[in-house]
């Protein structure tokens, strides 16, 4: 191989390498975009539930659902500060609720 192929070779995975990144940047926003969208109209219908003419809770109730909440965000922040943090799925489930 000449030094002019391999210098072509070269910039065609540099050039390839690249588009992979905005590839993978384009799937990020378009996902993002869409999960946030969801998890902010699913946490709206979470907090739609604080309504006494509607349902009845406790205050404990009430403390357990945010304390949920809570956790899985701090997992979720959690994990885009060190993107190889182990995974963990829980399930939110009131006492007693099987």
């Amino acid at each position: 191989m000449n030094i002019k192929t391999n210098k072509t070779a070269e910039t065609l995975a540099i050039q390839s390498e690249e588009q992979m990144k905005k590839d993978k940047r384009a799937k990020f926003i378009e996902l993002g975009e869409k999960r946030m969208a969801n998890a902010i109209k699913h946490i709206r219908l979470v907090g739609n539930l604080s309504d006494k003419n509607n349902y009845v809770y406790s205050d404990e109730d009430a403390a357990l659902m945010l304390k949920a909440l809570r956790s899985e965000l701090a997992t979720t922040e959690a994990k885009f500060r060190n993107s190889k943090s182990a995974q963990t799925h829980t399930l939110f489930k009131f006492p007693g609720n099987k």
